[in-house]
């Protein structure tokens, strides 16, 4: 009785199916399609290859084979369907051994679509055996929306410490700027200490030594009107005079007597001119500052 039944609902059904017009058939034949059905691709049409992975390419094989398809095989990720099964782990040469079948994607979406024209409602696909639900790829907008939610929130956790990482360069550019500026300020220092030696040293000398107008007046004074010099040469604190004089001798005690000068004394002897009985002279003397 059940099996009577069951068969006029489902003659009932399909005569309404066929009064409705063909778009709203489809649709209703696609809404009423058993689920769970794989669409089997022909095994000439798969290609499957054992792989040898790094075993640490297990958390995330899907995407590590996605990545290295163009490898494996004559395809791209984006050109095929694919899956994969781990067949054996070498924990000891940390090594996975992985099946992988690969389907094109244009064959296998042909033969999709040949099934919901026919109302099945192909839910996986059956790769030589390996069998690749159609659902897990329209959760993938789920997935990258959680992805970039996580991201984001990665984003936010990290935001303050690129802030201070960020105001730490600017403390360093800052602080290097400073550094330079007192590096600056010390050779300035430096070269103020030296100048400042170098004028202690010139004011030393100066109370040393006496100005040249000062020797010379001195000499001015010394000298006699009947003698006269032809030669003056004052080098540091060391005076040489050459000319002539009534008598050499008497001017040497004069200049010694002096208080700009003291050692005075001859260079060499001296010639006496007879027709205009004078003395050539050459004198040197050391030049010291007013007591």
């Amino acid at each position: 009785m059940r099996a009577l039944l069951r068969s006029l609902a489902a003659a009932w059904a399909a005569e309404l199916a066929g009064m409705l017009p063909p778009g709203l058939r489809r649709l209703a034949a696609s809404l009423g399609a058993p689920r769970g059905y794989a669409v089997r691709l022909p095994r000439s049409r798969v290609l499957r290859r054992t792989l040898l992975l790094p075993l640490a390419a297990e958390r995330n094989l899907r995407h590590v084979l996605a990545f290295e398809m163009d490898r494996y095989t004559p395809f791209t990720a984006d050109a095929v369907y694919f899956q994969y099964a781990v067949l054996a782990r070498d924990r000891a040469r940390r090594q996975l051994r992985v099946e992988l079948a690969v389907a094109p994607r244009a064959e296998a979406d042909r033969l999709c679509e040949a099934a919901r024209r026919e109302g099945l409602a192909p839910a996986a696909l059956d790769l030589d055996g390996l069998r690749l639900e159609l659902r897990a790829r329209r959760r993938w907008p789920a997935r990258a929306l959680a992805a970039g939610c996580v991201a984001l929130l990665v984003l936010a956790a990290a935001a303050p410490l690129w802030l201070k990482l960020q105001n730490v360069a600017a403390l360093e550019s800052q602080a290097a700027a400073l550094r330079g500026e007192l590096a600056l300020a010390a050779r300035a220092r430096e070269q103020l200490k030296r100048l400042a030696a170098e004028e202690r040293s010139l004011l030393e000398r100066r109370r040393l030594r006496p100005a040249a107008i000062e020797v010379l007046d001195e000499l001015t004074r010394v000298l006699p009107d009947s003698s006269w010099l032809s030669h003056i040469e004052l080098a540091g604190s060391e005076l040489r005079i050459r000319g002539e004089s009534p008598d050499a001798a008497e001017l040497v005690k004069a200049m010694e007597a002096a208080k700009l000068f003291r050692g005075a004394g001859l260079e060499g002897s001296v010639t006496r001119d007879p027709g205009a009985a004078r003395e050539r002279f050459a004198i040197t003397v050391t030049t010291q500052a007013r007591p």
